[in-house]
């Protein structure tokens, strides 16, 4: 799968998400570098309790 995603297409919708504040993502840095992400939101399920929280992307 990773294999056949378009680069282009993904970096111009994390911009745009980004950009929206949703989903929510917090960085992990050390020495400067970006070690990894985590990206969260509301959850998308309609069966779960409200204020639920889902992670999107990690």
């Amino acid at each position: 799968m990773l294999a056949t995603m378009d680069i282009d297409q993904r970096e111009a919708q994390w911009r745009s998400a980004l950009a929206l504040g949703r989903p929510q993502v917090l960085v992990a840095r050390a020495d400067g570098a970006v070690q990894g992400f985590i990206a969260f939101g509301p959850s998308r399920d309609a069966d779960v309790a409200p204020g639920s929280a889902e992670i999107w992307a990690f």
